[in-house]
């Protein structure tokens, strides 16, 4: 069973995404589109070499708040989820299922844990 987080062939920038759902469907409006059922609980975006993109929704069978915290909690703080491969959805179309969407990435020194900046 694999894990939902970010990975790279050699890892030389590391950091964060972070999204804002959007109020007019997003990312549940994307899965829809594509056949899928289910509450959308997570996302992934990949890209590699010679133009290689892949995205990925994953769904639970509930949208019970409640009832994914309560599994969550029983297990460890993992779910279990489905992936859910999205051919043929462009970069441009998967950013636009957020309101707002944020990359950070950072070098990776080893020593080096925040960086400031001066606009």
């Amino acid at each position: 069973m694999e894990i939902l987080e970010a990975s790279v062939q050699y890892g030389d920038f590391t950091g964060e995404a972070k999204g804002d759902a959007n109020d007019s469907g997003g990312l549940d409006s994307l899965a829809k589109s594509h056949g899928i059922g289910g509450h959308v609980v997570g996302a992934s975006l990949y890209s590699g070499e010679n133009g290689y993109m892949a995205i990925a929704i994953y769904t639970t069978d509930t949208n019970d708040f409640d009832k994914i915290e309560a599994a969550a909690k029983a297990n460890g703080g993992k779910i279990t989820v489905k992936k859910h491969d999205l051919e043929g959805v462009s970069i441009e179309k998967f950013l636009k299922a957020f309101k707002r969407f944020d990359v950070a990435l950072r070098y990776r020194y080893p020593n080096v844990r925040v960086m400031e900046y001066e606009d």
